[in-house]
Order: structure tokens, then C-alpha cells, then sequence
């Protein structure tokens, strides 16, 4: 029959193999601070995007029916995570041209492909896109191995989502715009012969 074990007979047993405890300590801290030194560090370089969620025509200025909230955020992820937007971001950075991102380009792929849509690619791998569930707030962080170069990527994505998005709001109405003006010159150079063959026709 096995009696209960009292304090003072559980606190002999932890005297005794204080040692191997400490040890075990020791060596578990030892082990995490190994791979933290061998590992690379990573840094994630924070970044915000407002998204604009008023639906406005761009050429009556009036209000236009919108998507679900849910809905639209997810489209505004869905174009951040581009691979368009990413080529945006390639450009912004300038990385094409960097010698050690051509180097790294030539080892993986023999010279293979565009180096643009691989840099794209490979700044994609690396980006994280978390939207806000109660607001149009989306967060996004670049991760790398160099703080200021993970920052810049971030804000190029920024900067590259901002001028797509643009450009999609923008894009229908400078076409209609465009469409107008051709139709108003046609409407002209049609009228200006009736014009003047009537003034021809005139009496003196």
C-alpha cells in the first residue's frame, strides 16, 4: 500500500536532484540561445493602408451602390497580393538593376525567365496581408533579413497599391472622357461641311 508523499518528503526528493534540474534549465536556455545566434535574424516591417470605402462615381460624382464591406476588403487584399502591384514594387525599389539581386536571379534560374516577375515572385513569398475585421484598415508586413530593406519593401507595396488603385477608380471615366472628345471632333468635322456649303449656297 502506497501512503501519500508529505511535503517535506517531496522537498527531500528536490534537494536531492536539485542538480539535475538546474541542468536541465541550463541546457534548454543554452540550446535556445544557439539557435537564435546560428539562425538569421527576421525582421517585419509593419505597414497600414486606409481603404477608401465610399463609392463614388467619377464622372457624376454621385454615390454608386458598393460591395459588402467584407467583400470589398478582400478585393483591396486580393490586388495588394497582385502580381501586377508586385512588379510595381520590383520597379519602386529598383531592384531589377541591383547587382546582387541579378546574381541571385542568374543562380536560381540560369538566366531563365524575366528577373522582374521573379523579384515579384520573391517579394511575395515574404509579404503578410492581415485585414481588419471592424474597420477598412489593412495591415500588411514584409519579412527579410534586413530591417530597412523589409521597411522598404513595405512601403513600396504601399506606394504601388495606392497608384493601382488610382488607376482603377480613374481609369473607366479618363476612357469615357476620351470617348466623348472623339465623339465631339467627329460631331465637328461632320458639321463644318454642311456649314460651309450652305454659306456657299448663300445669295451675295
Amino acid at each position: 500500500v502506497c501512503s501519500e508523499m508529505s511535503p517535506q518528503q517531496f522537498l527531500r526528493i528536490l534537494r536531492a536532484r536539485w542538480l539535475l534540474v538546474l541542468l536541465t534549465i541550463v541546457i534548454t536556455v543554452g540550446a535556445t540561445i544557439a539557435v537564435s545566434l546560428l539562425l538569421p535574424p527576421r525582421y517585419t516591417a509593419p505597414a497600414t493602408v486606409l481603404v477608401d470605402f465610399k463609392g463614388v462615381d467619377p464622372i457624376s460624382g454621385g454615390n454608386v451602390p458598393m460591395l459588402p464591406m467584407g467583400v470589398y476588403l478582400a478585393t483591396q487584399v486580393d490586388v495588394i497580393k497582385s502580381h501586377n502591384v508586385a512588379r510595381r514594387a520590383v520597379d519602386v525599389l529598383k531592384l531589377a538593376d541591383n547587382p546582387a539581386a541579378r546574381d541571385l536571379f542568374m543562380k536560381d534560374t540560369g538566366g531563365r525567365g524575366n528577373i522582374r516577375d521573379w523579384l515579384a515572385d520573391l517579394l511575395l513569398k515574404h509579404l503578410d496581408i492581415d485585414p481588419s475585421r471592424d474597420s477598412t484598415v489593412i495591415n500588411l508586413g514584409s519579412t527579410g533579413n534586413d530591417a530597412r530593406f523589409s521597411a522598404a519593401v513595405a512601403n513600396a507595396f504601399v506606394h504601388s497599391y495606392i497608384t493601382t488603385y488610382l488607376e482603377l477608380k480613374t481609369g473607366p471615366a479618363r476612357e469615357t472622357n476620351v470617348f466623348f472628345n472623339e465623339q465631339i471632333k467627329t460631331m465637328k468635322d461632320n458639321l463644318n461641311p454642311v456649314v460651309g456649303s450652305r454659306a456657299a449656297a448663300a445669295p451675295c
